[in-house]
């Protein structure tokens, strides 16, 4: 039996992108008795292999690796697998080659070079539903920045258990103007760009010219609408955040106590009691929605919001308190104007999404990009 990890380095996949599809079922394997690690078969990894187009050789590492995708994965996000290199125009002599091998030959490189521009439409399809209840309150922080260029910003995460991948891209313009991004946008690999740029002149010549320069739809319109939303979550935090902190008259704490209760000295709000509610409102976070108020340590109570602490109470009179402004505050920001906006951009966001998503679905069951390109073999 194999482990991810051994699995990974004989197919020239990512271990982390290799580990989804052990959790999705796409790769038959088994947990360890430990019931932490994947363990794949050689018939398992065998049949996968034959599945994703690559070969036994080039499993065992005799071809050359294909440069890693640059994605999200170098900060610690998902990786999806590198794609086969671009088509590249035969350089065999003509008088050597029957009329009809050569009619073989260019239909064989005619469905590789859809076939590569289909790969690339399926992970921008599942790139279009980025997550955007990360608790950002400053968009253009230094902490967010990513390498990959000027006012991109990043925010990537897994859950506890590892089983779901968390991203967001967005773009500070000039004039604080906000774009979100598709990682898929912004990837240097060289054999990407080129697939993604004959992906493009696909588009651009045919009917499905809208995906790319629709200003009503597709994804101009799409990052448009996905920045104006993270722009006007940010600002509902930080409003939420003075009101708590006049209707408590104290500061919103800037980290969660129980993370390290050593270093309590105090009583005090932290950031979840802004976050809980405006986790709730916007995304209908389902948790547990009761209160708790029971002692911690040194003396203080913790106050609880499902399995949210909203802070650390002097006393069990102040805990309650703490419960009732936070249970005052709920519907009153639930009723908001800022909400009813976000939510309309929401549902504007989400069916430029499912307008993209038929599109490529089509080109998926078709299995054909319209249009033309620039390749030798669409010449």
């Amino acid at each position: 039996m194999l482990t991810i990890n051994e699995a990974a380095k004989r197919i020239n996949y990512s271990d982390r992108w290799l580990r989804q599809k052990c959790r999705i079922g796409e790769l038959a394997a088994e947990k360890a008795p430990n019931g932490r690690k994947w363990l794949i078969s050689e018939d398992a990894l065998n049949e996968f292999i034959s599945k994703n187009g690559a070969t036994e050789t080039q499993a065992q590492g005799s071809m050359p690796n294909v440069a890693e995708v640059n994605t999200p994965s170098s900060h610690g996000g998902d990786t999806p697998p590198a794609l086969p290199k671009a088509v590249q125009p035969l350089e065999i002599p003509s008088a050597l080659v029957s009329p009809v091998q050569a009619a073989v030959t260019t239909s064989k490189l005619w469905v590789e070079h859809h076939e590569e521009m289909n790969r690339l439409v399926k992970r921008w399809s599942d790139e279009l539903t980025p997550y955007l209840g990360f608790r950002l309150r400053h968009l253009n922080d230094s902490k967010t920045l990513d390498d990959r260029g000027s006012g991109l910003h990043r925010m990537s995460l897994w859950d506890l258990d590892g089983s779901s991948y968390y991203y967001l891209l967005w773009q500070v313009n000039k004039g604080g103007t906000v774009c979100l991004t598709c990682p898929l946008e912004v990837n240097t690999d060289r054999e990407i760009r080129i697939v993604r740029d004959y992906l493009h002149q696909h588009l651009q010549s045919s009917s499905y010219r809208w995906l790319l320069e629709g200003t009503k739809k597709g994804i101009k319109r799409w990052k448009q609408i996905g920045g104006k939303e993270l722009k006007a979550r940010a600002h509902l935090l930080n409003r939420i955040d003075r009101a708590v902190e006049k209707l408590s008259q104290e500061p919103v704490g800037k980290r969660n106590p129980l993370a390290d209760p050593d270093r309590i000295k105090s009583a005090g709000l932290t950031t979840w009691f802004s976050e809980s509610i405006w986790r709730v409102i916007l995304d209908d976070y389902h948790d547990s929605r009761e209160y708790n108020n029971q002692p911690f340590e040194r003396g203080l109570f913790k106050v609880r919001y499902g399995d949210n602490c909203l802070g650390l109470a002097a006393t069990k009179e102040d805990g309650e308190a703490y419960i009732k402004r936070h249970e005052k505050l709920m519907p009153k920001f639930a009723r908001s104007r800022p909400v009813a906006d976000i939510k309309r951009l929401m549902t504007e966001r989400e069916s430029l999404t499912s307008d993209m998503r038929d599109a490529f679905t089509k080109f998926l069951v078709d299995k054909v990009l319209p249009g033309k390109c620039d390749s030798p073999v669409c010449r």
